[in-house]
């Protein structure tokens, strides 16, 4: 037996007022303190769709939802409430998806929302009903459901950039000249880039919208301590497959993704594959190189990732599912290309593909950064140590000998700037 009715444009005002009242308490802050309940209802009232829950005659459970822009056939959700004796019962997943089928019959593209940063449970409600993360502001993430997204995407490309207004053109146009026989799309991820990086960035988006999908910030994420890739990039990749470029690097083999997607294929054992990189310094300061020079085998386990690094962010493309769950400890690490290694090392063996596919530009601008040695190494450190205790300490004897070679590159940075007169 149904205990609770669904119906759409049902509630008075006067319904959609009680409901409010009785729920203000469960927003955070409490919505009477920041609107006012009688014309915020009467604006739902007049102005969005309804999607309502009711228990006999009460009104227990309420979406507003805008969808009245003919123009963009872009979707707002304003408001999502359950009275509280009535939720862990279903009310606001079925209210959700209710929602979305009405965006749909209307023939709307996308449905967007914000929802606290602290509200895990929303936002893992969100993210079932097909939701992702599309930004931050302040306290609030801002959640996107792309409604008519094609969903057989083969490889995820995902993009990270800020401030690369002179590389991304080479970069994206790197990653539409790939020749495949698999579906891609092309996620990036803009952190509120100053330069004009955004502006281009619309621009690809405006000439491919069924391939490049940006999220570009207002605000800085990665200074807040966002982990980019994990919090907005790998959620929402929707291939099998994830490739990773940063967005002052570039790709030079057309074929590169073909040939990465059928060696995995054809080894399903492995979790990872790469490739050789070309460095090129800016302005030629010095000569380009190998970045994986003198590398003399084509299978890596754990143990040679833990030993040095040796593979670079733009070679690699990974099987998605061998990397989740991310353990929680990963979003306090700074060197989240090498984790990622780590943690894909852990589920299968990770293949070398010895050809030049790409470049990685050596520039104050990287994101990588000229961190200093002794940073850079009390990170890594920190990296270990997590992954020491994530992988029940099997590894110990090696993380040990890491770091012991980590300490003394620090040792020897602080020694060579004291000056002994």
């Amino acid at each position: 037996m149904n205990l609770f009715n669904y119906t759409i444009n049902h509630a008075k005002n006067e319904d959609i007022e009680k409901h409010l009242l009785q729920c203000s308490k469960l927003f955070s802050p409490a919505l009477d303190t920041y609107v006012s309940i009688p014309d915020y209802s009467k604006k739902i009232r007049e102005n969005a769709v309804t999607v309502e829950a009711w228990h006999s005659d009460e009104l227990i459970g309420l979406v507003a939802c805008y969808l009245n822009n003919d123009r963009t056939h872009e979707g707002y959700i304003t408001n999502v409430s359950v009275i509280h004796d009535y939720q862990g019962k279903g009310v606001a997943k079925k209210l959700i998806k209710n929602t979305i089928e009405e965006a749909l019959n209307k023939k709307f593209k996308t449905l967007n929302l914000e929802v606290e940063v602290n509200n895990k449970w929303a936002i893992g409600l969100y993210r079932r009903s097909g939701f992702v993360l599309n930004g931050r502001l302040g306290s609030k993430y801002l959640m996107i459901n792309r409604l008519l997204e094609k969903k057989d995407v083969f490889i995820s490309i995902c993009c990270v950039t800020y401030n690369h207004v002179k590389y991304i053109r080479d970069t994206i146009e790197s990653f539409l000249m790939q020749k495949t026989d698999f579906p891609i799309e092309i996620l990036i991820h803009d952190d509120a880039s100053t330069d004009g990086t955004a502006e281009i960035i619309k621009e690809y988006e405006e000439k491919h919208p069924d391939i490049i999908k940006p999220i570009l910030q207002e605000e800085n994420q990665y200074s807040k301590g966002e982990t980019i890739s994990t919090t907005y990039q790998f959620p929402r990749a929707l291939g099998k497959y994830i490739a990773l470029c940063e967005g002052d690097d570039y790709w030079t083999d057309p074929f590169k993704l073909q040939k990465q997607v059928d060696f995995l294929e054809m080894n399903p054992d492995y979790s990872l594959c790469f490739h050789d990189v070309l460095v090129k310094w800016e302005k030629n300061k010095y000569p380009a190189y190998s970045f994986c020079k003198g590398l003399t085998k084509s299978v890596f386990q754990t143990e040679d990732i833990i030993k040095e690094y040796f593979i670079h962010t733009s070679s690699m493309v990974f099987y998605k599912d061998k990397l989740l769950p991310i353990p929680e400890w990963f979003c306090n690490i700074y060197n989240g290309d090498y984790g990622l290694q780590l943690l894909l090392a852990n589920k299968g063996e990770i293949g070398y593909i010895p050809c030049l596919m790409s470049v990685y530009r050596r520039s104050s601008n990287s994101l990588s950064g000229n961190y200093s040695v002794t940073r850079n190494n009390l990170n890594l450190i920190r990296l270990l140590k997590h992954y020491n205790k994530h992988t029940n300490f099997k590894y110990t004897k090696l993380i040990r000998e890491r770091i012991s070679i980590l300490i003394k590159g620090i040792i020897i940075q602080f020694m060579k700037k004291i000056s002994f007169k």
